[in-house]
C-alpha cells in the first residue's frame, strides 16, 4: 500500500489525504453564496508509514484511511521521505505541544496548518497553499462575513474530533508501559531514570543515563547473542543522539528538514563506528 515503509529500509511515501467537509456543497454553491468558486472545505491528514495523523483534538494517529472522516476527497503523493520511523515520533511530539486541544483555532492555527508544518518536516515542501489558505480566502469574499459564525460553529466541530486519545496522551501513556516493563524484570533491569541493570552486582547504583560501561565479551555464545540483540538503552541513546544531531543542524539554518534528519543518522553512526 502506499504510504507504507519500503521493503529497503527506512523510508516511506508521504501521501496527503484531502477531505471535503461540505460534501461537494462547497463547490456547487460558492459562486452564488460567497460570489467565488470554493472547491471544497478542506480538512487533511497526513500518512506516512502506513499511519494516517491529522489535528482536531490535539494530534491524533489512526490507520491511514480509517479517520472519522470517512473516504478521502482526493490523495496527493507529496514525495518519499526517509526520515525513519523513530525520528517522526520525536518531531510529532514536538508538534504536539504546538498543536494541543486548546490551540485549535480555524484561522491559524487548524489541521491544514499542522500538515503543512508536518510535511515540511517529513519531505521538505508544504501543502498546496490554497489549502492553508482557505479560510482566509472565504472570509475576504464579497459575503465572507456573513459566514463567520458558520465558520466558528466549524472551528468548535473540528476541535473536537479526534480518536479519544490525543497523540501526546498515547505518548505518555507509551512511556509509563515501557518504564513498567523495563524495571520490573529480574536483576533490576535499567529504567528511564538510569539505575544500573546490576543483574552482577545485586541492586546496583544509579548512574547517569548513557554512561553503561560496556562489558567485555568471553567470546562465548551469550556474547554473540548480546551483540546481535543491543540493550534497549542502547537504541535508546542512538535515538536521542541523532535528534540531538538533527535540532542543532536545524538551529542552523542551512539545511532542510529532510537533509538534515539524513545527515544527522550518517554523522552519529560515523561517530559510533570510529
Amino acid at each position: 500500500m502506499a504510504g507504507q515503509e519500503d521493503d529497503g529500509g527506512s523510508s516511506s511515501e508521504v501521501l496527503l489525504h484531502v477531505y471535503d467537509l461540505s460534501a461537494g456543497m462547497a463547490s456547487a454553491l460558492s459562486p452564488f453564496l460567497l460570489g467565488t468558486q470554493i472547491n471544497a472545505i478542506y480538512h487533511t491528514g497526513t500518512v506516512v508509514y502506513g499511519q494516517e495523523y491529522y489535528f482536531g483534538h490535539g494530534l491524533n494517529e489512526a490507520t491511514a484511511g480509517q479517520t472519522p472522516f470517512g473516504r478521502p476527497h482526493k490523495v496527493i503523493n507529496m514525495g518519499k521521505t526517509f526520515i525513519p520511523p523513530e525520528l517522526v515520533r520525536e518531531m510529532l511530539f514536538d508538534l504536539a505541544q504546538t498543536f494541543t486541544p486548546e490551540s485549535y483555532n480555524l484561522m491559524k492555527n487548524n489541521c491544514n496548518n499542522f500538515s503543512d508544518s508536518f510535511c515540511m518536516f517529513l519531505v521538505g515542501k508544504g501543502i498546496p497553499e490554497d489549502i492553508v489558505r482557505l479560510p482566509e480566502t472565504v472570509l475576504n469574499s464579497p459575503l465572507g462575513s456573513l459566514l463567520r459564525p458558520v465558520l466558528e460553529q466549524l472551528e468548535q466541530h473540528l476541535g473536537s474530533v479526534g480518536t479519544g486519545t490525543t497523540f501526546a496522551e498515547r505518548g505518555r501513556e507509551e512511556e509509563k508501559t515501557t518504564t513498567r516493563a523495563t524495571s520490573g524484570g529480574e536483576g533490576g533491569r535499567q529504567d528511564e531514570g538510569g539505575q544500573s541493570r546490576g543483574n552482577e552486582g545485586g541492586e546496583g547504583t544509579p548512574r547517569e543515563p548513557g554512561t553503561e560501561p560496556k562489558q567485555r565479551g568471553s567470546g562465548g555464545a551469550e556474547d554473540k547473542d548480546e551483540d546481535k540483540e543491543p540493550p534497549s538503552s542502547l537504541r535508546e541513546e542512538f535515538e536521542k543522539l541523532v535528534t540531538e544531531t538533527f535540532e542543532k543542524l536545524m538551529a542552523e539554518g542551512k539545511h532542510t528538514a529532510q537533509e538534515a534528519a539524513i545527515l544527522a543518522l550518517s554523522i552519529v553512526k560515523e561517530a559510533l563506528e570510529s
